[in-house]
């Protein structure tokens, strides 16, 4: 028997989700483990049956779908046994894209960029640092514009170094002053889950500050979690 998913709106925009397909799941596992991002743009492309969405939604759009997906195999035969609920914001929050406040801007990250971020940072500086460089843009300050979706791939990258070198040059108090104000409108701008990250990657804050990094194989159990595990030991094996 499939599993039933009701219909999930967040800001405009509606979702439908369906069961993961054994094609798509053969494609996650055979996906790199530590490209999580990666992995979690096919798993929704599969569930949502769109391939651009994904990486057009907001980071916080990818989790809570990715957890809500969780909830429901809950209880049923596909159960994973990891309770997700604290890790999802319960208050009501208007739901925004942006906030801004004097001349800051701060923006929400999206599929495209979690996966530039995966692609170019090796530790929790690159990432602290390169979301900056993403989110961040202040109209009193020299700073590139920030890139938006309708830009290409080359432009996207391209746009963002242009903007990491200019942090890179500032001063520590000047970059201080900047990640303050990132912070500030990351609070502002969470509704559906709380964003962290450490040296792997985006990692989710639960209700008691633990963080936990959740993963598209989190929705695999029976063959497919054998047969990822199978996938996962073959890629370590071919590359030590």
């Amino acid at each position: 028997k499939m599993i039933h998913f009701e219909r999930i709106s967040i800001g405009h925009q509606n979702y439908l989700m369906r069961e993961l397909t054994f094609n798509s799941a053969i494609r996650i596992a055979k996906t790199a483990s530590d490209k999580i991002e990666q992995r979690l743009t096919v798993f929704l492309q599969d569930i949502l049956a769109d391939a651009e969405l994904p990486l057009r939604m907001t980071v916080q759009e990818r989790y809570f779908l990715l957890l809500s997906y969780l909830n429901v195999q809950q209880g049923t035969i596909l159960d994973v046994q990891q309770d997700v609920s604290s890790y999802l914001i319960t208050d009501s929050k208007a739901w925004q894209t942006e906030y801004t406040r004097a001349a800051i801007t701060v923006r929400q990250l999206t599929g495209y960029d979690a996966e530039l971020l995966e692609k170019h940072c090796t530790n929790i500086a690159d990432w602290m640092a390169a979301s900056m460089a993403i989110q961040l843009f202040d109209a009193d300050s020299e700073m590139p514009p920030l890139a938006h979706n309708d830009m290409s791939e080359e432009e996207r990258q391209q746009r963002f170094f242009e903007r990491l070198e200019f942090f890179k040059d500032l001063t520590v108090s000047g970059l201080e002053r900047y990640y303050a104000l990132l912070r500030l409108g990351n609070e502002q701008l969470e509704s559906l889950v709380r964003l962290s990250y450490d040296s792997q990657g985006i990692v989710l804050r639960g209700a008691d500050d633990a963080p936990c990094r959740f993963c598209p194989s989190s929705t695999f159990y029976g063959i497919i979690g054998q047969l990822d595990g199978y996938f996962n030991q073959q890629g370590a094996s071919t590359s030590q």
